[in-house]
């Protein structure tokens, strides 16, 4: 039910849709003809989803009045897919191609702090020359109106957490062909001089052919700044606080994986979630 719309015409939703180029002229001209449109904005958004030319995301955006964007640079953002307390990910496509991809944009609440700034772009420049099967892929780096992104492999499929909530334990023949998937992807990534340094199991996807990807190198390669504690992981904080592992040392990855696999295997993790560092 559409409360408030910032167009106060039809003509003007039009301008702002051609635009952005969420759709074209021919498919605008195409809608007018088939369907009812009339002065009130509220009609052609409801005919353009009704024809699957704006997705529910994009008409529930283009209703309120907020800075959300809907294309960042050569990408229409089409549904949310993942939000996570540093950035959003995205089902995106490219307005040249038509292409799906993934798309991570940092949160609106980081873009005047420049470390996060930082650190999101380190992330995706660092990780760009990963180029393995159960690895994500991360293929171009952007900043459109003031809004950071990267663009990556989308997967069609979901993450680990969300794929044992819904099946609990992995049989056998499943959980060592999801480890040999996330040991193969770690050992290239150390081979490159890379740590994960946020490897849980929301960070490994799970494709639909059932491949195991790592996603998130959130803090790989690292500088080490304490102070920096927004885009550290409390896991790994902590456990190198309590055992003095040096930072980006691979043996924390390797703990980690072993509590993913614990969990895969027994359906409940080796210990409880908590935000203490201590």
């Amino acid at each position: 039910v559409f409360q408030y719309m910032p167009f106060s015409t039809t003509d003007d939703l039009s301008s702002e849709l051609l635009r952005l180029r969420l759709i074209t002229s021919d498919q605008l001209s195409e809608t007018e003809a088939r369907f009812p449109i009339t002065s009130d904005p509220k009609t052609l958004l409801k005919a353009l989803e009704a024809q699957h030319l704006l997705t529910t995301y994009q008409a529930s955006k283009l209703q309120l009045d907020e800075k959300s964007p809907l294309v960042l640079g050569e990408y229409k953002l089409m549904y949310q897919n993942a939000s996570g307390s540093f950035a959003r990910v995205f089902r995106a496509c490219s307005l040249e191609t038509d292409e799906t991809i993934g798309l991570k944009v940092l949160r609106q609440r980081f873009l005047d702090d420049p470390k996060a700034v930082a650190h999101f772009h380190r992330e995706a420049e660092l990780c760009m020359k990963l180029r393995h099967k159960n690895i994500v892929p991360i293929y171009k780096v952007g900043t459109d109106d003031g809004f950071h992104y990267f663009t990556m492999e989308f997967i069609e499929g979901g993450n680990l957490r969300d794929f044992s909530k819904i099946r609990g334990k992995l049989n056998a023949d499943e959980l060592l062909r999801c480890a040999c998937d996330m040991t193969e992807g770690l050992e290239y990534a150390l081979a490159q001089g890379m740590t994960h340094r946020d490897f849980k199991l929301s960070n490994v996807l799970m494709s639909s052919r059932g491949v195991a990807k790592l996603v998130d190198f959130g803090l790989a390669g690292d500088d080490d700044d304490d102070d920096d504690e927004n885009v550290h992981a409390v896991e790994y904080a902590t456990l190198e606080k309590n055992t003095h592992a040096p930072a980006n040392d691979p043996r924390s990855d390797l703990f980690f994986l072993g509590t993913v696999l614990y969990e895969l295997a027994s359906g409940k993790p080796p210990y409880p979630t908590s935000s203490n560092r201590d």
